[in-house]
């Protein structure tokens, strides 16, 4: 086989490799992004289910003027698939029920969020809306910022919080809810992230 040949074999075994990577979530311990909002007396946590998924999209309720709960969805680094991720419910429904739903879209994981609260006392600040920012794996595995931020406002949403990022080189793999009194519903969110990697065979 001529060197010419030789080197068109081996470009086209690579970049078969390459299109045929099957990546998963890293080894080491999720990270935490920070809580966008007030940290609450108590926490409530998701995590997507197996190693190949990320968060992708959710849908908060709101009860009475309350974030009560929070439906995420994850989608897989190998596949255009979104299925669910799991539900928390910080507090039951009293008057009526509203709904917002947020999706990054197909190839996209969640990087970062942001919350908005209304006009009050630090202590009596509850989140009434929610700004989420997006990735992809790229064919490397590194995790590249793509597209606009996604997000929600509730009429009495006034003030936007500190945004909070995964570390570099991480997708949000779960979610924690920080919540104390269930009048005040959510207080604040807080991603937990991991890096992606090449599964190994």
């Amino acid at each position: 086989m001529r060197p010419s040949a030789i080197t068109t074999a081996v470009a086209t075994l690579l970049l078969t490799t390459l299109c045929w990577a099957t990546w998963v979530k890293g080894p080491e311990p999720a990270q935490s992004s920070g809580v966008s909002g007030a940290e609450g007396s108590q926490q409530s946590a998701l995590s997507t289910n197996g190693p190949y998924y990320a968060l992708r999209s959710f849908k908060f309720w709101d009860y009475d003027q309350r974030l009560c709960v929070i439906e995420a969805s994850q989608s897989s680094f190998n596949a255009e698939s979104v299925t669910p991720a799991g539900t928390i419910k910080i507090c039951e429904q009293s008057l009526g029920a509203a709904w917002k739903a947020v999706d990054l879209g197909a190839g996209r994981f969640v990087t970062a969020v942001q919350v908005c609260t209304q006009k009050a006392a630090p202590d009596e600040q509850r989140v009434r809306g929610v700004r989420l920012w997006g990735s992809v794996v790229d064919t490397d595995g590194k995790i590249k910022p793509k597209g606009e931020p996604v997000s929600f406002e509730f009429p009495d949403c006034k003030k936007w919080q500190p945004k909070k990022s995964c570390p570099k080189g991480t997708v949000a793999v779960g979610l924690k809810a920080h919540h104390a009194d269930a009048a005040k519903g959510l207080l604040g969110i807080e991603l937990s992230c991991q890096s992606v990697v090449q599964q190994k065979e």
